[in-house]
This record gives C-alpha cells, structure tokens and sequence, in this order.
C-alpha cells in the first residue's frame, strides 16, 4: 500500500471513530514505512496492534516499534511442539518466535498468539497444547483460525474450534472467529471490523471477496457505506468457512 493510501486509511478510520487498526499481510515487518504508520496511527488517537510472524522481531526492532506507539503484537504459532510448527512454516521458526514472544513482553507490549489449524482430528490436542504454551510464556490472548483448503470449504473445522474452546472453558483466553457474541456469527457480519487492501478497496474481512468501495470515493463514515455492511445476510459467511 502506498504511503498516500496508508494516511488516508487511517484518516478516514479515526474520523469515523474507529478506535483500533492492525496491520496485516504479508508480512508488515518487511514494509518499509511501518514506523511511520505507526507513528501516524498513534498521532491520531488509533491503538496500533500487528499480525506478524515474528521472523525479524529482534529486539532493536521491537524497541523502533515502541518507540512509534504500536502497542500489540499478535503472533503466529501453529503447533505446541517446535517440529510441528517448523514443518507448518518450513523453516526453523520455532525458537524465533519463542525469542520474539518473550522480548515483546520485556518491552511492555500485548502480545497474543495466531495458531491457524488444518487437522481436525488434531484440534483438541493442538487448543490445550498451544493454550498451555501461551500461558507459560506469559502472552495475553490466543486467536485459534481454521484453515481451510481450497475447494473444501467447510465450517467443521470452525465448529470444532469452538466447541473446544468451549468445553475445556478456555473462552477468557482463546477465541476463534466462530465465538463470543452471536455464536456462528463471526465479527465481520456483526459489522465490528473492516479491512482495507493495499489497492485501497473496502472489505467486511481480510477473506472477502466482495468489496463495499474504496478509500477516497467512500468514506468510511458515509451512510451508505454503513447501510451496505448491516444489510449482509448473517447465514452467508465472507471467507472460506462459508
């Protein structure tokens, strides 16, 4: 995203009283003008939060990124045991993230967790292991996401997502995108969220096809905009899952 889209996203969130962004990808820790995003975020009164795999979170960087005003780091991990989320990444990742992981919490950052799963069979397993991780590592949050291949699209794994989350009464500290208020609901259809592409179209998620305008011909704050996103119909999903 150029930098003109990227200060006019943000513009046109804190006018229309959106209180937090978070910078997603790709990896944001390669764009070049992160700082000064965050530093433009932080100007207008946003709370700055990034989606990062953690791969170049050293601990310069981590104090660059503080000294901008980002305040939470939500970081992917996507198995409890090292060779499990190595081979997921295919790299030698494990250590990096745990390194990155323990250096945010030095630095004062919130620092949550991204687990994507693919195995249903592994679901159960995979919730109570990485929750337990998160827990000793200290981190505040864990996001578990389904993922789901292409042309199998279903919600099972969503669905035993969280049912897990739910019987091992881990729902104060996980989440999916299927709990919390409106049960099967997930927050783009309950108009909590909206993503912006790096062509500057609007999004109700990351995984939407469908985009409602783009910055700088619909503002955010603009009735039809608003109208558009409530009229979605709650039974159709926006993503894979649907």
């Amino acid at each position: 995203m150029s930098a003109s889209m990227v200060f006019r996203s943000l513009k046109e969130a804190a006018a229309a009283e959106i209180p937090r962004i978070v910078m997603f990808g790709g990896e944001p820790a390669l764009y070049p003008g992160l700082s000064e995003t965050v530093k433009q975020a932080s100007r207008l009164g946003l709370f700055a939060e990034m989606d990062t795999n953690a791969l170049l979170l050293d601990d310069q960087k981590l104090a660059e990124l503080a000294a901008s005003g980002l305040s939470a780091l939500r970081i992917s991990l996507h198995a409890a045991a090292p060779s499990d989320h190595n081979r997921t990444q295919n790299t030698d990742s494990f250590h990096k993230v745990e390194n990155a992981v323990k250096l945010a919490l030095k630095r004062g950052f919130l620092v949550y967790l991204s687990s994507c799963l693919s195995a249903i069979s592994a679901v159960e397993d995979e919730v109570a292991k990485i929750s337990d991780l998160g827990k000793r590592w200290g981190v505040h949050e864990i996001r578990f996401l389904g993922y789901v291949p292409p042309r199998k699209a279903s919600r099972d794994i969503h669905k035993k997502i969280s049912s897990c989350i739910r019987k091992s009464g881990l729902d104060k500290y996980t989440h999916s995108c299927f709990t919390g208020p409106g049960g099967g609901i997930c927050p783009a259809q309950r108009g909590e969220i909206i993503f912006i592409s790096p062509e500057g179209l609007i999004h109700s998620c990351p995984y939407a096809v469908k985009a409602f305008g783009r910055i700088g011909e619909t503002p955010l704050t603009s009735s039809s905009y608003t109208r558009e996103r409530s009229g979605q119909d709650p039974r159709r999903l926006p993503c894979s899952a649907s």
